[in-house]
């Protein structure tokens, strides 16, 4: 029924528009309707130098779609507090962008609107996309088998996320070799240390080791050990759920870790280091500081100055005789996600803001919001292809973050899209380095996170728990860095793990898995 309402008021919006404005037909756009205005919130995890409202290509889209945006820009890093103080008092945005998590969506189900005859209706560009693209409609549902937020597809997406990046030109200066094992890394980071390795006669200043977001950076290097790699404390390996700070690969790292610390070759402010922090340290000065971290680039953290100095390497091994991976996501873990955006239950005018959704979507509009405007972050060319733009000093993905919405918008990049840009210089060496580094992970291992669908209140639950979770491994994680690991606080870390109900989360994940 309420689908033959929405069609119903679709077709007397198009009878009353055609009657009313028919005299305005040969401008190609109505200019005398009253605009109307959307409240979208949006949230970031980066410093926005220019917010959605003074991007061309944003004000394109308010125009073609005849509404006025009034933009709410959230830090990412404290949006969840603010969500809750809204889903308290009921004032909500008519949209969410980049905001609302799996576990958010189970949360606060009520407050967001099933989109499926909103899209059929309304949304031309994204019913084509969900039709043309299983993985991407499979990615917006939800156990129900409905649509409650959009899911997007990006363009020449690499397979290994985060990996190793060294100082090459240190390494040379200093007659060394690339590390292989932890030892030999232990030893290169000594050197660049004590050695002089930038060369500016000041053998004091260098930061051997440096990384943000500490506690997933822990779970990387345990890749060192050879078994398994991740970016996420709860993985699936071997056909079974596990919290990674259970395992005696962690407990080794963490020994790792401390050892580093100690002797002064990991930088102590990375336990609280912020992304833009980090940013700021690898560019800063007259001459490199840094002489490894982990990141996606070498450009996004170095920048376009320095970024050809620094190497990309292999995940160094913990000792002789083993050999050190990366986690490899499924092919689809890095180009699609889910979501993007959401309508709010309270929204006044659905219609309008899925009209205004909806163009996102279409090629053109896609293309700027992830490269930035047309002549600015994108040159449209005469063949249908599309040349990104990147001037100096910049470096790709500086101007890209700069000029677009990037990982906080919404597009859709088909494969044909996608084959016809060319993909920035700093993008392809991305992958093109990486089809060079060791990577595993067993597909139904890679998959069972991404595609579970869980009940809603397994989800509440089991979320709620692996936040728990997190916040004991960090604390515990700081205390073993300046203290080390001893038998005794080891067992007390697992005793408050175990007490934190970890036990019932693997149990949700199994059972959602078979």
């Amino acid at each position: 029924m309420k689908k033959i309402w929405l069609m119903l008021a679709a077709v007397l919006a198009g009878f009353f528009a055609q009657n009313c404005y028919a005299g305005n037909e040969s401008q190609g756009r109505i200019e005398n309707r009253a605009k109307e205005t959307l409240d979208i919130a949006i949230a970031v995890d980066y410093e926005w130098q220019i917010t959605p409202e003074h991007l061309p290509f944003v004000q394109d889209i308010e125009k073609e779609a005849g509404v006025e945006i009034n933009w709410r820009v959230y830090d990412k890093n404290i949006w969840h507090r603010q969500l809750a103080l809204q889903m308290e008092s009921g004032s909500r945005p008519d949209i969410y962008m980049n905001c609302i998590s799996e576990t958010d969506f189970a949360e606060y189900r009520e407050a967001f609107m099933p989109l499926d005859e909103l899209i059929e209706l309304y949304a031309p560009d994204i019913a084509r996309a969900y039709a043309k693209d299983r993985v991407l409609s499979d990615y917006s549902r939800q156990a129900d088998g409905r649509v409650y937020g959009l899911a997007v597809r990006k363009p020449y997406r690499p397979g290994i996320w985060q990996k190793w990046m060294i100082n090459q030109e240190w390494l040379t200066r200093l007659g060394l070799k690339m590390p292989e094992t932890w030892e030999e890394f232990k030893d290169v980071l000594r050197a660049f240390r004590d050695e002089d390795a930038n060369g500016n006669g000041d053998p004091g200043d260098e930061i051997p080791l440096v990384f943000h977001n500490f506690l997933s950076r822990s779970y990387l290097i345990t890749g060192g050990m050879g078994r398994y790699c991740s970016l996420e404390g709860l993985i699936c390996h071997n056909g079974d759920f596990l919290y990674i700070p259970t395992t005696k690969d962690w407990r080794e790292t963490v020994s790792f870790l401390h050892e580093l610390y100690k002797e002064g070759l990991l930088y102590e402010e990375s336990v609280t280091m912020s992304y833009a922090e980090l940013q700021s340290l690898g560019r800063s000065g007259e001459e490199a500081r840094v002489g490894a971290s982990i990141g996606w680039s070498a450009n996004e953290i170095f920048g376009a100055g320095r970024e050809q100095q620094y190497a990309v390497m292999e995940q160094p091994a913990a000792r002789e005789g083993t050999v050190g991976i990366y986690d490899s996501q499924v092919y689809d873990g890095l180009t699609y996600e889910n979501h993007c955006a959401q309508i709010s239950s309270s929204c006044k005018n659905p219609e309008t803001a899925m009209r205004f959704l909806n163009l996102f979507y279409r090629e053109e509009y896609s293309v700027q919001a992830y490269y930035g405007s047309f002549e600015t972050g994108v040159k449209r060319e005469g063949d249908g292809t599309y040349t990104v733009l990147t001037p100096e000093p910049y470096g790709d993905e500086e101007w890209q973050r700069i000029n677009s919405m990037v990982d906080t918008g919404l597009y859709y990049f088909s494969e044909d899209l996608e084959s016809r840009i060319r993909p920035p210089e700093s993008i392809a060496g991305i992958l093109e380095k990486e089809k060079r580094l060791r990577k595993t992970v067993g597909a139904a291992d890679g998959s069972a996170l991404a595609r579970s669908r869980m009940k809603e209140e397994d989800l509440i639950t089991a979320g709620r728990i692996l936040d728990s979770l997190e916040n004991i491994s960090l604390k515990a994680l700081v205390n073993f860095l300046m203290q080390g690991v001893t038998d005794e606080s080891w067992e007390a870390f697992q005793d408050k793990l175990y007490a934190a109900d970890m036990e019932t989360m693997i149990s949700i994940y199994r059972s959602t898995g078979e």
